[in-house]
């Protein structure tokens, strides 16, 4: 004889009893919180792909020289291998030499930090053949930044992407006084690599003493 229980045939054979508990993967949440995570993980997946595809050379990059180069619009131009995280590379400006000591050097650059020890000002976003100087003009000496010495004037030159990963100029022009006492000049950090291809390579073009009146 057939009972009743065997004709309920509208329950899955191993579909689990209800146990109580709250469910609480995504298939539960509100459809607009679904919407807005897809729509958050894509767009995160279309930056990481975007960022991938940027070829990392799109700074320009030189070779490294020994000596400050003339240009041809009066400035000197000189590239610097500045990858050694434990020294420092002094320049002369006034030589357009890197092989000096620490004493001679108008600036010193490790990485992408700069010292001035002679003092130096950020004359803000102004081509190198006009900058002047201001009667009222201060000064900034290094100090210890974030547990490194370095010069505050100058600590702010570039731009980081965090697409590239690259540092970026920001084509601001730069006063120093010169250890020699001879006056002042005046700089742009043109790149941050090498040609072919290489970082901490720190390329700058300098005038000297552009403000007569000074």
């Amino acid at each position: 004889m057939i009972e009743q229980d065997d004709l309920e045939t509208d329950k899955p054979p191993y579909a689990p009893e209800d146990s109580g508990v709250e469910d609480h993967t995504m298939s539960s949440l509100p459809r607009f919180i679904k919407v807005g995570l897809i729509a958050f993980i894509a767009t995160c997946l279309l930056v990481f792909a975007a960022g991938s595809m940027i070829a990392p050379n799109m700074e320009p990059g030189f070779p490294i020289t020994e000596r400050a180069q003339p240009q041809t619009d009066g400035s000197f131009r000189i590239t610097l291998d500045a990858g050694n995280r434990g020294q420092w590379v002094p320049v002369n400006l006034s030589r357009g030499t890197t092989h000096e000591a620490e004493t001679d050097a108008d600036l010193l650059v490790q990485r992408y930090v700069f010292r001035a020890p002679g003092g130096a000002a950020d004359l803000g976003d102004v081509l190198l053949d006009k900058a002047t100087l201001a009667a009222d003009l201060s000064w900034t000496f290094d100090k210890q930044v974030d547990g490194q010495l370095q010069n505050p004037a100058i600590s702010g030159w570039y731009d980081y992407s965090y697409m590239t990963h690259l540092l970026k100029s920001k084509n601001h022009t730069y006063a120093v006084q010169l250890r020699s006492g001879e006056g002042f000049a005046t700089f742009n950090v043109v790149s941050y690599y090498c040609e072919p291809e290489g970082t901490s390579c720190v390329t700058i073009d300098y005038r000297l003493n552009p403000d007569s009146a000074k």
